[in-house]
């Protein structure tokens, strides 16, 4: 498996202009997660931008400029995992096995 390397981008951040064929794997209470096939690399998205009606713009300055994050993974597998991974947590989150 390979690391990912990771950019942090800020609320409203334009990645649909960046990766317009993302593809939607999951969605949870803060926002959703889609893949990418882009720019020679494997693309997973984070985007929690339904997040920032709950923060403030002072206090949480920090957050809203981290709320888009784009993994940047060199094989397909390694990504298909993390999305694997992602969803079992919060399944188990979600139905007290955690």
């Amino acid at each position: 498996m390979t690391e990912p390397t990771a950019e942090h981008h800020p609320f409203g951040y334009r990645w649909h202009e960046r990766f317009p064929n993302a593809t939607r794997v999951a969605g949870f209470e803060g926002g959703a997660v889609f893949a990418a096939d882009a720019e020679g690399a494997f693309w997973l998205i984070k985007d929690e931008g339904t997040m920032a009606d709950f923060l403030d713009s002072v206090e949480d300055a920090d957050l809203l400029a981290r709320l888009v994050t784009l993994e940047r993974f060199t094989d397909r597998q390694s990504r298909d995992d993390a999305v694997a991974r992602m969803i079992e947590r919060h399944r188990r989150a979600h139905d007290g096995s955690e």
